[in-house]
């Protein structure tokens, strides 16, 4: 009978874009920089929130992994790790399996950093000589 009224399109309401913001990193962390080059990580932080501007603010896997491929070119693909005699281990290792030692452990206020580095094959890290002083949770006691 009476033809309906057309309905005026109305305009969507804007959405609240909250949770399409980036979101903050939390894995930053400030590192020391020598010729181009991240050397040491020193603490994670917050750079919304950070209040040191003399700091320089990189994702933590980008430096982790900055700090491992300089630590393997140094090594020469050869173990890094000193025994407990005094001997150099010198095992051939690969980039697929060497691990990452700390001389001086970040829980007793080591640096994570080249100079604190070494190169050790999985031999030396994880058969306890790296660590003597710790027992690994899957070892047996």
């Amino acid at each position: 009978m009476f033809p309906k009224p057309k309905r005026e399109k109305r305009k969507p309401k804007p959405l609240k874009r909250s949770w399409l913001r980036p979101r903050p990193r939390k894995n930053q962390v400030h590192v020391v920089v020598r010729h181009a080059q991240i050397i040491a990580i020193l603490e994670s932080c917050h750079p919304q929130s950070c209040i040191r501007v003399d700091r320089i603010h990189v994702d933590r896997a980008e430096a982790v992994s900055s700090i491992r491929h300089q630590v393997f070119a140094r090594s020469g693909g050869r173990c890094e790790h000193v025994k407990q005699d005094g001997v150099l281990c010198g095992r051939p290792i690969t980039w697929a399996n060497f691990d990452l030692n700390e001389r001086h452990h970040r829980g007793r206020g080591g640096l994570m950093s080249i100079d604190n580095s070494e190169a050790a094959c999985r031999q030396c890290h994880r058969g306890g000589d790296a660590h003597p002083e710790k027992t690994l949770r899957w070892s047996k006691k």
